[in-house]
């Protein structure tokens, strides 16, 4: 169970990212500040259980947990960088950072434009 707590935990904040990213491509008009505000907690959430639980997640054996924490951590280093959040989870970006020293975790990450 505890795999799939952290895994579900990660996911729910992986899917407030997309819905922010999403939100935030409506017309100026149309983007629900109150809807991103929510959504961003999610986030927040998230990656607040994911720092306090660190010691439960692996640094040796990539597992379900792992994937999903990274994929998290990764997500929000790339769509949205400006808000700093290494800066409030700092244990937990080490962590996602030190497997992303992998090679074959190297290959998964999205190409960047130049």
């Amino acid at each position: 169970w505890r795999t799939l707590n952290l895994q579900s935990i990660a996911d729910g904040g992986i899917e407030a990212a997309v819905l922010r990213l999403y939100e935030s491509r409506r017309p100026a008009d149309r983007f629900d500040k109150n809807f991103d505000s929510k959504q961003r907690k999610k986030v927040l959430n998230a990656l607040e259980y994911l720092e306090k639980h660190l010691p439960q997640l692996s640094t040796q054996k990539m597992g379900l947990a792992e994937a999903s924490a990274v994929s998290l951590v990764d997500y929000m280093h790339l769509r949205f960088s400006h808000e700093n959040l290494g800066n409030h989870f700092p244990r937990l970006f080490a962590w996602a950072a030190n497997w992303n020293r992998i090679g074959w975790v190297q290959e998964t990450a999205p190409p960047i434009n130049p």
